[in-house]
């Protein structure tokens, strides 16, 4: 629990804390006792507060801010672009105007201020958020003024800014940290192309950070190992509700599991080389890209076995000198993979990498699996084709190992599997 202001306390002093409980709850009354007389003697400045009433409640938007604002390479990388930007736009037009979209802590308000920036806007549209911003900024002397003033921090949406026709194509950087392990869950693709529309200036001196954002993804064979001998495989993330073939929608939760594969690195093996997906030139995006689209990819398979599972993870380039990824340390330019000399990767606190379950399906080295992703710039979602759909030959072909291997290492029988499938 916080306090909801500093205690100031003397050496000698005492900090009188009473903890009440229920069979579910503890809460907490704090007070600060003078010095003691004589030892084992303390007199109280007076009643204990109201219980709880000098404890406040956490501000949970703060904390899902912790991880990233804890991430040194991140927040450097920022830093450099945003200094690159504001440089730029100078020299192209004698003076920097930035706009932020979702500023949450003030963070990048304050680099781009700390860069020379002569007007700096951003909007939040949590109020919460733009208080602990305010006071950031406060504690670091660079107060966020009224509309007007050279820093400007709206308590608003981005939608809302928009309706603003004053603010109209008044800025010439345009910067965001609207990035997920999925890359597009944000929604910095249509958040760009409004701003580009509505809100920046058009001319050579004109930035946005990122400027391009290329997600990439490679097929899995993911499972659980043993735990002290314990076979744990029906936890397997890819495995759980899965072991009947191509039944894609049946016991699992709809959109992109959230995964560390660097931590996981012993569950899972690449099963395919890395493909490009797709490439947003953030920099020139426009409305008309804005609508759900339906992309197909083709991996190469690299090993035989099992395949169970989709991993993706992005590129965001911020300018020609840093561009920050979310690449596993296994890929790293391996599989077909190749990370730019000035890619910069985070400490892992702030962004991991989105993963599918699908299949499982079985599949030969050199063989290609082609796999249909479908979007709408903000949710992303594989389909694969179901061998049950295909050719009859095709279907065996692929079949019939999977059964073998399901008996062999997990002791299911093929007309189980069937049984269930059917059943289903």
């Amino acid at each position: 629990q916080w306090l909801r202001a500093p205690l100031v306390v003397e050496i000698g002093q005492r900090v009188v804390v009473t903890a009440t409980r229920t069979l579910s709850q503890v809460r907490i009354a704090i007070a600060v006792a003078r010095a003691p007389d004589t030892e084992g003697e303390v007199a109280t400045t007076g009643a204990h507060a109201a219980l709880g009433g000098d404890v406040c409640q956490p501000n949970f938007a703060a904390l899902r801010h912790c991880p990233m604002l804890r991430d040194d390479a991140r927040n450097g990388a920022y830093a450099g672009a945003i200094r690159r930007a504001v440089s730029r736009a100078q020299k192209a037009s004698g003076e920097a105007s930035v706009f932020e979209i979702g500023s949450g802590t003030g963070l990048l308000l304050l680099m781009a201020a700390r860069a020379g920036a002569e007007h700096i806007v951003g909007c939040e549209v949590d109020s919460s958020m733009c208080d602990l911003a305010r006071r950031v900024a406060a504690d670091n002397a660079v107060p966020l003024g009224v509309p007007g003033e050279r820093i400007e921090l709206l308590p608003e949406s981005f939608v809302a800014t928009l309706q603003d026709a004053s603010r109209h194509r008044q800025s010439n950087v345009l910067m965001a940290e609207l990035l997920d392990d999925t890359g597009l869950g944000e929604q910095i693709w249509p958040f760009f192309a409004l701003a580009r529309q509505h809100l920046v200036a058009s001319g050579a001196g004109t930035t946005v950070v990122p400027r391009k954002l290329t997600l990439f993804a490679v097929l899995l064979a993911a499972e659980t190992a043993p735990v002290c001998g314990v076979d744990l495989w029906p936890l397997d993330p890819f495995w759980f509700c899965s072991a009947v073939p191509n039944l894609d929608a049946v016991g699992r939760r709809p959109g992109a599991a959230h995964l560390d594969l660097d931590a996981l690195e012993a569950h899972w093996a690449p099963a395919s080389g890395v493909a490009e997906v797709l490439s947003v030139d953030l920099a020139s995006v426009g409305l008309d890209s804005v609508k759900e689209q339906e992309l197909d990819v083709s991996f190469e398979v690299v090993r035989e076995g099992i395949i169970n599972g989709i991993a993706w993870f992005w590129h965001a380039e911020l300018d020609d000198e840093c561009t920050l990824v979310t690449t596993p340390t296994r890929f790293w330019n391996r599989h077909g993979h190749v990370v730019p000399a000035t890619a910069v990767r985070g400490s892992r606190r702030c962004w991991k990498q989105a993963a599918q379950a699908f299949g499982p399906v079985w599949a030969q080295p050199g063989e290609r699996v082609a796999a249909r992703l479908r979007h709408n710039t903000i949710a992303m979602h594989w389909a694969f084709p179901s061998p049950q759909q295909g050719p009859e030959a095709d279907a065996e072909r692929r079949m019939l190992p999977l059964f073998a291997d399901l008996e062999a290492r997990r002791g299911l029988r093929p007309e189980s599997v069937l049984e269930v499938s059917g059943l289903v």
